[in-house]
């Protein structure tokens, strides 16, 4: 969910080429607090440091929205398999 707003801002996919400066730089860990406990997940990075994320903005630590902890963890279990196959 968090890379497919970065490949928006950045406007392409990753390992498409392009002539902008701008790219993809690794991600980072991020601990959201909600009414369930303490949530980790990574958020991706882009050299310029210009990607604001919509669903967790920058510095935001508490997440409301069940919806959206059910995603961004479904999101992080399938890059973990991904990974693993």
């Amino acid at each position: 969910m968090l890379t497919a707003e970065l490949d928006n801002h950045l406007g392409y996919d990753p390992y498409e080429r392009t002539d902008s400066a701008n790219a993809r730089n690794g991600k980072k860990q991020k601990t959201l607090c909600s009414k369930y406990g303490e949530i980790p997940i990574e958020v991706p990075q882009e050299r310029e440091g210009s990607f604001e994320p919509q669903i967790v903005k920058k510095r935001d630590k508490r997440i409301f929205q069940v919806s959206m902890v059910v995603a961004l963890i479904k999101d992080e279990a399938d890059a973990a398999i991904a990974d693993e196959i």
